[in-house]
């Protein structure tokens, strides 16, 4: 019997390792013929090394080269028209608006497009030609064919429905791309006592600057930057192997840790939390580490290495690059700080704090606010303020009791909504009625 072709298609090969490879594994077990269309930054043997096949994908997650753009759009074309798949997922905006042309030009049988955050393309400041037109492209691929849309967030449903590019029977809804509970346990915080910091040759520089362990080793792994990568943490290896098995329930620091853990863009936050760090290191520089976690990007509103060197100090506020690691740092922090103003899906990295048990600090934006019930597992804040942020990390750090209970109210939640499982067992159920 014939296995229906399931085609799976992101921007970058990282991006769907971390959000998207357990979707595509339960779909190859549910019997789908699954093929991976990204853009291999050095990560596709990965991919392929879990059993999946992949096609590379010309595309630039962030150009705006109109003829790059169309030989994207005529790739995808071609693709679709040659090898007929069942069902096409397109994930992430850029995908979806080259992706579900092609697919309409190709006459592809069904689509169903994965909206992990509209970004910067519907933001009011964006008045690029792109950002204008985009809508009445978007109706017009999005009409006249089988397709459904998966939203994270109620907004971007609303977003879509106004601007009439799908009709509501369109419309499907997953809260985010789901985490695992049983690898993401809910571990107590750290303890935190006057013996000095443990482990802290891990997260800060042997300089004392801001730049990451192994200075490139941890930059978002694209272009040329990760081969360099991996053997700068292979020769990190027993460092962190030492880190892995030491355990973190019962790890004990002088210093309580606030992390954030996004791409370094304007848009996350990361200058909001480091002014705000600046504002209470008077009080708390001998008692608080705030970590920035994440590898500079090339996204429009990336920082640069050298903003990066001038808001940290490696010691009070470190910049410790892109990690592998993550799970592993929430565990050995006491709280989750993102005060973002991007136009985010459901953030990943919030999900995976919940199912830690931290509290988290976010901004009531679109997106973030759909991971933090305001004082029950966290707290929400208006975007931009600074001294909102200032006064809602200050509460949390000085009251152990509150953190505890806001962990364990995170914990609860990321059980209730955030199951990978449940994001399996959807996505399955789309792909079925898409067939």
């Amino acid at each position: 019997m014939k296995r229906e072709k399931l085609y799976i298609v992101v921007n970058v090969d990282w991006f769907f390792l971390s959000h998207r490879l357990p979707v595509a594994l339960a779909a190859q077990k549910a019997g789908w013929d699954v093929t991976i269309v990204t853009a291999d930054t050095g990560q596709l043997k990965d991919i392929e090394a879990a059993g999946l096949r992949t096609i590379n994908l010309p595309m630039s997650r962030s150009g705006m080269n109109i003829f790059e753009e169309l030989k994207t759009l005529n790739f995808l074309r071609k693709l679709y028209a040659k090898e007929k798949p069942d069902v096409i997922h397109h994930v992430g905006m850029k995908t979806i608006l080259w992706g579900t042309l092609a697919a309409k030009f190709a006459g592809a049988k069904a689509v169903v497009n994965a909206v992990s955050g509209l970004g910067g393309f519907f933001a009011e400041e964006n008045k690029s030609l792109l950002a204008k037109v985009m809508p009445k492209i978007l109706a017009f691929s999005h009409s006249g064919m089988k397709l459904l849309v998966i939203f994270q967030n109620h907004e971007d449903e609303a977003m879509y429905m106004k601007r009439g590019i799908i009709k509501g029977e369109q419309a499907r809804f997953i809260k985010g791309s789901g985490v695992d509970l049983n690898e993401f346990r809910y571990t107590p915080e750290p303890v935190i006592n006057g013996n000095g910091n443990v482990n802290d040759n891990l997260v800060s520089s042997s300089e004392g600057s801001c730049a990451p362990v192994g200075a490139q080793a941890f930059l978002l792994p694209e272009n040329g930057e990760t081969e360099r990568g991996i053997k700068t943490i292979d020769k990190l290896g027993a460092r962190v192997q030492e880190f892995k098995s030491s355990g973190v329930q019962g790890d004990k620091s002088s210093k309580l840790r606030v992390i954030l853990t996004a791409r370094m863009i304007v848009e996350k936050g990361v200058f909001l939390l480091t002014e705000a760090a600046e504002k209470l290191r008077k009080d708390y520089e001998d008692k608080v580490e705030f970590w920035l976690v994440g590898g500079i990007d090339d996204h429009p509103g990336a920082i640069t290495r050298e903003q990066l060197d001038k808001a940290c100090d490696g010691k009070y506020i470190k910049w410790l690059g892109y990690r592998k690691d993550v799970k592993e740092l929430l565990q050995k922090s006491q709280i989750v700080a993102f005060p973002s103003y991007y136009m985010e899906g459901l953030p990943k990295s919030l999900i995976e704090a919940t199912a830690i048990g931290r509290p988290i600090i976010t901004t009531n934006s679109i997106g973030c606010k759909d991971v933090v019930d305001d004082g029950i597992n966290g707290f929400l804040i208006p975007t931009k303020d600074v001294d909102a942020l200032v006064e809602k990390l200050r509460v949390l750090i000085d009251d152990k009791e509150l953190r505890r209970k806001m962990g364990k109210a995170a914990r609860e939640k990321a059980e209730r909504e955030f199951s990978l499982d449940k994001v399996i067992e959807k996505h399955l159920s789309i792909y079925n009625e898409l067939a």
